[in-house]
Formats: C-alpha cells, sequence, structure tokens
C-alpha cells in the first residue's frame, strides 16, 4: 500500500533526502537509520542507552541540518485514544528519517493515550538520537517519566533543560497554555527544524502554527487528520484551523478507506 509519506515527502522533506553536497541521498529501507541493522538495535539496546541532560544545544543537534531534524508534535495527555492508524503513521515517520536525522519533541511526559505513544515506540525501533526541551522546574517529572524507557531505546535522548520563563508562575505554571507556547516556539527557534509534524494538536498548537505563519518561518507542518479522543467528528483545533485558514506552508494528511494518509485537498 502506497504510504503517506510519499505524499508529503515530495513537497516538504526532500531536502532531507539531499546530501552535504547538494545530490540525491538513498532513502533507507528498512525501519531503522541506514547505519543501523535490525540486529544492531537488539545488540545497542543491551548496553542501556542513556538521558543526557543538558542547557545548550546537543552537538547531534548543532551539526544536524535543519532538513534532517523532525520536529513531533501531537495530541496531548488522554487526547489520542485511538491507535488505529498507529502503524501507518509510524512507518511514515520511519520512512522520512535517515542517516543524521534528529527527532525532537516538546519534552511531553509520556502518557499511552497522547503522540507520546508514537514517539515512545519510534524511538524503540530507529537508531538516531533524540532531543527533548523542557522546563528546569519540570526536570523531576521529565525524568520519572522518561529514564526507564530510554533505557531501551538503540540510541541516547538529550535532554534541553530550559530556564522558566519569569512570568511562567503567574500564568499557572509548567502546564498552562502560554507556557507550552513558549516552549515550543522556544524550541523551534533553538534547532531551526523545518519540519514539523503533528499528530493532532489542539489549540495552543493551532497559536504555534499560526506564529509561524506570521513569522514567515521556513519550517513546514504536516497535520495528521486524527480524531480528539473518542469524537467521530473532531480533529482537533490544529487540523480545524489549519484547514479554515489553508496556510501555505501546512500540508493535511487524511485517512482513505484503506487506513492510508494521503494529502488531503483544499476546502
Amino acid at each position: 500500500a502506497a504510504s503517506s509519506y510519499f505524499h508529503f515527502a515530495r513537497k516538504h522533506l526532500d531536502g532531507s533526502m539531499m546530501d552535504d553536497g547538494g545530490g540525491p541521498r538513498k532513502r533507507p529501507t528498512s525501519a531503522v537509520s541506514a547505519d543501523c541493522s535490525v540486529a544492531e538495535v537488539s545488540r545497542t539496546r543491551a548496553l542501556a542507552s542513556e538521558l543526557i541532560e543538558t542547557s545548550e544545544l546537543p552537538a547531534v543537534l548543532a551539526s544536524a541540518h535543519a532538513n534532517r531534524i523532525l520536529h513531533l508534535k501531537g495530541f496531548g495527555a488522554g487526547k489520542l485514544v485511538s491507535a488505529e492508524h498507529d502503524d501507518a503513521i509510524l512507518a511514515d515517520l520511519r520512512g522520512c528519517l535517515g542517516e543524521g536525522s534528529v527527532v525532537v519533541w516538546d519534552g511531553d511526559e509520556f502518557h499511552p493515550q497522547s503522540f507520546t505513544r508514537l514517539l515512545d515506540r519510534l524511538l524503540q525501533s530507529i537508531c538516531l538520537p533524540a532531543v527533548a526541551f523542557y522546563f528546569r522546574s519540570a526536570h523531576d517529572d521529565f525524568v520519572a517519566s522518561w529514564q526507564e524507557r530510554v533505557r531501551t531505546y538503540p540510541a541516547s535522548v538529550h535532554l534541553v533543560l530550559l530556564e522558566d520563563p519569569p512570568w511562567l508562575q503567574s500564568r499557572g505554571g509548567v502546564g498552562c497554555d502560554d507556557g507550552w507556547l513558549w516552549l515550543g516556539r522556544e524550541a523551534l527557534r533553538r534547532t531551526g527544524a523545518r519540519r514539523v509534524v503533528a499528530l493532532g494538536g489542539g489549540g495552543t498548537a493551532a497559536e504555534e502554527a499560526k506564529a509561524a505563519v506570521v513569522a514567515g518561518e521556513e519550517a513546514k507542518w504536516t497535520i495528521y487528520k486524527l480524531p480528539r479522543m473518542t469524537s467521530s467528528d473532531d480533529f482537533g483545533a490544529l487540523y480545524s484551523k489549519a484547514r479554515e485558514e489553508g496556510w501555505a506552508n501546512v500540508t493535511l494528511l487524511a485517512p482513505d478507506d484503506r487506513g492510508t494518509f494521503r494529502e488531503e485537498p483544499a476546502s
């Protein structure tokens, strides 16, 4: 079956498939990176990967081309209930990652009913580094959520701790909408990532995408049309806003009758 990778990669991910001289790179043919066989995944897992904490941009990010940084976002805890499309989405994500790629997220803690469910499965199956950005004050919560999972991954995860903005506590502290918006914008600013993939998303993600459009940023957003919680007609504020506004830097992917994600035509 066709994969949605072929529908959005041609428009937005081609830059990640070029070598440093501008020539085409071969896309990996397995579920792991070009450097890592399935056997190597198993051997590396036995070594127990690390959760590496830092306040600076990790070398794996500083040296990565902007087109090879994949910033993953999506529905938060309790909002991504259905796992019907998980396998298809994971195949897409693996398909657009190759040697030199880095996976980034905004430090969301693991939850079996959020996009981090897919993030966890993705990081279990690829030999590529990942980087999370999070509030320094929430360090312990992140470690409690991810440390044991990181030990099962073939590659290490870097945790970049950012100082809380001075207004954070007065607006509700870690977890408030303004805090998540600031964190998402700050992570994209620091990484310079040009690829954002959103597995659903709510109002804060919609505000972040809008801010990127207003600022004229180069990042291209790919938004998966996924049901919010158990609804059959609510696909989250991010999808709804992007469809309504028709942002040029956004591609919407919706599943067809066979569960294959394809680019949704403009309304």
